[in-house]
């Protein structure tokens, strides 16, 4: 009877470490499956952070800032009542160059107002193409009558790094994706060029548009007109083009 009791234990533990083994296999086989998780973990944590939080990101590689390299977008949002003003960001324990988005000059200061998306580029270590990069992040901040606080966190920020586009020649078009007008070339963008404007892949999105809280960026280019408007999510994009490229 003990013997029949040990079969059948060792037979269990057996299936259990098969199963163990079989998950660890998949999580090596789809990296994405786990990148993704570590992505989402924490943009859930740095999406509410106080009082400075990221509500979007992306990585390119160009000029920014007065500088040439790899850099990041960041889209800040003050959870402060008040205005805070942001003197400092460090990647990975390293002060690194920013400015506001689209700026050629470096900032000494951005001020964050209350409850608005704010552009920021920054400067920072390189982000591989469709790889996931981690990195730790902290901000010197004042606000009121009180300088340099710190805010920072275990908790490591990690996104997806941009595709290169196809790349192309040519200055980017007003009207275009201002991630594309940053940078001015293209190319250097990852962007393309049809002939009259700069698009990223992927650009229904068009996430870097000059949209604001609750506005999504409707690309028109599908329908025979080159209109790219910023629209309420409660909004039609296939009616609102068809309207409007018709008239």
């Amino acid at each position: 009877m003990k013997a029949q009791t040990s079969t059948e234990y060792l037979i269990i533990l057996g299936v259990v470490l098969l199963i163990a083994l079989g998950v660890i296999y998949l999580l090596g086989f789809f990296p994405s499956v786990s990148s993704d998780s570590t992505i989402a973990e924490s943009w859930a944590y740095w999406g509410t952070a106080k009082p400075i939080s990221i509500i979007d990101a992306k990585s390119f590689t160009g000029s920014a800032c007065g500088q040439s390299g790899n850099g990041y977008v960041f889209i800040m949002s003050n959870n402060f009542p008040d205005v805070v003003r942001l003197t400092e960001i460090e990647i990975d324990n390293q002060s690194r160059v920013f400015c506001s988005f689209g700026s050629n000059r470096p900032n000494s200061v951005i001020y964050l107002e209350s409850g608005k998306p704010t552009k920021v580029n920054v400067m920072g270590p390189p982000c591989p193409q469709d790889s996931m990069k981690e990195f730790s992040l902290a901000f010197t901040y004042g606000s009121g009558q009180l300088e340099g606080k710190r805010q920072s966190s275990t908790k490591k920020f990690a996104l997806r790094c941009s595709k290169e586009g196809s790349g192309g020649t040519g200055n980017c078009a007003i009207g275009s994706c201002s991630y594309c007008q940053t940078l001015q070339s293209c190319g250097a963008a990852g962007c393309s060029w049809d002939g009259s404007r700069c698009f990223e892949p992927g650009d229904a999105e068009c996430v870097y548009e000059r949209c604001g809280s609750g506005e999504q960026c409707c690309n028109c280019n599908g329908y025979g007109c080159n209109i790219i408007a910023c629209i309420r999510y409660n909004q039609d994009c296939n009616n609102y083009c068809q309207q409007h490229c018709m008239q």
